[in-house]
């Protein structure tokens, strides 16, 4: 019988194969991929738009959602798989991040009160998309899009066009700036506390068919699940 001290070993084993898996994952989507984030995020704007303009037609709209057939049932199945593995702007946040802790080695601690609380925010942002981007279209906040900064930035093969960005996505440059600055303190900033996608998904994966059980008798202070 395999001893109980080898056990937690195997396991660590496994979980630092999983992390170089993902890493190269992400970093795939990077380069390859990086408006794959805004390319979703779009895609429920016109899901949610034909919806409300009552000419929704799952047919027709199959061609222009084929991101979200592929990312829905995963979300599904496995809960939020986009944001861990394909997001190149969750990427970013954790490239900063493990940049930054190597370099300023700070770790800024939220309160498990304060990140409960915190992770409502993103739904808030959510909401104020679907109902002032989407619904409302109001003119002048598409400007105010970090992601649309990101993307441009990240366009690998290509001068990012900080000119353009300042002078036309400047109010989004100072988000996008502001996020990059969180993500250097708090891991996964953007996605825990802020990310409206992250939202969407997080609503659909209450549908999710596995879970992870927590046994909260036998919890301490490590704080692993959470991180």
């Amino acid at each position: 019988m395999e001893s109980y001290t080898r056990r937690p070993q195997k396991r660590k084993k496994k979980a630092i194969v999983l992390q170089v898996i993902r890493l190269i994952v992400q970093i795939l989507f990077f380069i390859f991929l990086p408006a794959l984030y805004l390319d979703a995020f779009l895609q429920l704007k016109l899901v949610w738009a034909s919806i409300t303009g009552g000419s929704f037609d799952l047919i027709a709209l199959l061609p222009q959602m084929v991101l979200l057939i592929a990312v829905v049932p995963a979300t599904i199945l496995l809960g939020r798989f986009f944001c861990g593995w394909m997001c190149a702007f969750g990427a970013l946040g954790d490239f900063i991040y493990k940049a930054a802790k190597k370099l300023f080695r700070v770790n800024v601690r939220i309160s498990e009160r304060a990140d409960h609380a915190l992770k409502f925010v993103k739904y808030g942002i959510l909401a104020f998309a679907v109902i002032f981007l989407w619904t409302l279209d109001v003119p002048g906040l598409s400007s105010a899009s970090p992601w649309d900064v990101f993307g441009m930035i990240a366009t690998v093969g290509s001068v990012p066009a900080i000119g353009y960005i300042l002078a036309n996505l400047t109010l989004g440059f100072i988000f996008f700036a502001l996020i990059a600055f969180g993500s250097a303190f708090i891991q996964r900033f953007f996605c825990r506390y802020l990310c409206p996608l992250g939202a969407a998904f997080s609503i659909l994966s209450f549908f999710k068919l596995t879970r992870i059980e927590k046994p909260a008798a036998g919890c301490g202070k490590c704080r692993v699940c959470t991180k």
